[in-house]
């Protein structure tokens, strides 16, 4: 083997362990970690908000109920929301991700906005896991 195939094949194999290293690194960081709680926690805070807003009865009602809270929001437990959607889907809100997080001190924090949709809302998180 030449002395330049050699030098092409070692430079090869360091970007690779490099490349490796780094997507490595990627995974294992804490703000990878925390884009994928925030989305799963999104999608149930999403389903709870849309199940709450149905228990509000008719929709004017709803609209009311929820517009209050646009500027302070309305805060709730991670717990809290999978008992809740737990007690009215009949399936259970379990995941890698979020068995990692504490159920009490781990919130999301809805805010309506208008028109007050079901499905018109932002979302903030206040994450304790692990």
């Amino acid at each position: 083997m030449s002395k330049k195939l050699k030098i092409i094949i070692l430079i090869v194999v360091a970007v690779l362990v490099l490349a490796v290293v780094g997507i490595f690194i990627l995974i294992n960081s804490k703000g990878y970690k925390e884009k994928l709680i925030s989305s799963e926690l999104r999608t149930i805070t999403e389903e709870f908000y849309g199940y709450y807003y149905d228990d509000q009865n008719a929709e004017s009602k709803a609209k009311d109920f929820v517009a209050q809270f646009k500027d302070t929001g309305l805060s709730i437990s991670l717990g809290d929301m999978k008992i809740y959607l737990e007690g009215r889907t009949n399936k259970k809100y379990d995941s890698k991700r979020l068995e990692k997080c504490d159920l009490a001190k781990t919130t999301s924090i809805m805010y309506p906005k208008e028109p007050f949709g079901k499905k018109d809302l932002d979302i903030k998180f206040n994450l304790s896991c692990k």
